[in-house]
């Protein structure tokens, strides 16, 4: 038996606006190393923990996010072995830097593909297994640096053949180490990419369009699992079994708030894919939606003071519940809408993240005269939801850019008055 650990998209660094989730990325760690210790002292050992890209929230890490995650690895390179490639958030090179003393201490580290004539062996990680073995094909995201050069025209086709090309190389690659090793290992793959058929999130999940969705058919046949990362809700990928993502460990915004956030378990036997067991990352802090779905003020007022009601004052930062609240907005607007929401959620219980305001639909005689009148008549929020229209933004992402609009507006008017 073969067993790994498959997780993706921590995302270390992050904030949600000016909030931290430094304590709530620490807890994971923590548990995740928990796990793995654990297991190591028992018959259930973990093999390897594999890592699918997006360690970092963005190229340029702070140095706690750095030793957040240097802290992990000195941990649980103890327990297992670490497999650890970069996604499109990262910097592949500033991951990759260390990989020299890294790999010295048994952990792997693949920041970038090694060129048109590189040597692929490092993207090649072997894993010992009870009584079998393994060899890890981790690729790394893929830049379109790494695919080589093609023309605006061509980009859709050669997107997909080239990734297509690169993971048949590696494979080759894969299959001569292993002739020239164990000849019954079985092959892991790893990537960091949008899988067709898979559910995406655009809030959270950066694309360019359906020109980035992948077919399954670019990874090998022979390979027993597929580690994927990119995508933060935990799911297959089609009607396979045996190629998956895992999810991030926590929500990375309100459009996650409902994903159960996990890491997998997957069994292999004989180099054969047996299971994938979730376990699920303890919820650190909540996010409150009230209500689930947009209702007006009155609706949503009862809703606050039951909230405020049963609050539990005992809660500091960082483990003060994050709170989105949802109001459908009556024709005539609320001007106060923020000051009536403060008002009942007093001593700092929950946390107020934001205010999702969705605007009422117009008429086409309102639209006739919204656009018939002057300048100096032009409410904001009416040029920023045409402005919405006109670029093609979906619903759901207007109605989280309204709300930001909506404060960054309540600030400037506020300074305005005061001046």
């Amino acid at each position: 038996m073969l067993r790994i650990l498959h997780t993706s998209d921590w995302h270390l660094g992050q904030t949600l606006r000016d909030i931290d989730r430094e304590a709530e990325h620490r807890a994971f760690l923590e548990w995740l190393g928990d796990l793995l210790e654990e297991r190591s002292q028992s018959s259930m050992r973990i093999h390897a923990l594999l890592v699918s890209g997006d360690v970092f929230d963005g190229p340029n890490p702070s140095a706690r996010a750095q030793k957040l995650f240097y802290d992990f690895v000195e941990r649980c390179r103890k327990f297992t072995k670490l497999i650890i490639t970069a996604g499109n958030h990262d910097s592949a090179e500033r991951l990759q830097a260390p990989a020299p003393v890294l790999g010295s201490l048994g952990v792997s580290v693949i920041g970038a593909w090694p060129g048109h004539e590189g040597d692929l062996s490092p993207l090649l990680c072997p894993v010992q297994g009870e009584d079998e073995t393994a060899l890890v094909l981790a690729m790394p995201f893929l830049r379109l640096s790494d695919l080589g050069s093609f023309s605006s025209e061509e980009a859709e086709t050669h997107f997909v053949d080239a990734h297509r090309h690169r993971y048949a190389q590696l494979f080759a690659s894969a299959c001569k180490e292993r002739d020239q090793g164990d000849a019954t290992a079985c092959f892991i793959g790893m990537g960091h990419c949008f899988a067709a058929g898979a559910s995406t999130n655009e809030d959270t999940e950066r694309r360019v369009g359906k020109q980035d969705e992948l077919p399954l058919d670019i990874f090998p046949s022979e390979l027993a699992y597929v580690a994927l990362g990119h995508l933060h809700k935990a799911q297959k990928v089609g009607k396979t079994e045996h190629v998956r993502y895992c999810g991030s460990p926590i929500p990375l915004g309100f459009s996650e708030v409902e994903y159960q956030h996990q890491v997998l378990e997957v069994e292999l036997f004989k180099g054969v894919f047996q299971s994938a067991t979730p376990h699920l990352v303890p919820r650190y802090r909540d996010f409150l939606q009230i209500p689930k779905v947009h209702a007006p003020w009155e609706q949503v007022e009862i809703l606050l003071y039951q909230l405020a009601a049963r609050a539990d004052r005992t809660l500091t930062d960082p483990k003060r519940p994050l709170l989105e609240v949802r109001v459908k907005l009556p024709d005539q607007g609320i001007t106060d809408l923020r000051e009536r929401v403060q008002a009942i959620l007093t001593e700092k219980w929950p946390q107020l993240f934001r205010i999702d305001a969705l605007m009422p639909e117009l008429s086409p005689d309102a639209q006739w005269e919204q656009e018939s009148r002057g300048l100096e008549d032009l409410d904001p929020r009416d040029v920023f939801l045409a402005l919405c229209a006109e670029k093609g933004i979906s619903e759901e992402v207007r109605n989280t850019l309204l709300a930001d609009f909506a404060s960054l507006l309540q600030d400037v008017q506020e300074q305005g008055a005061s001046k």
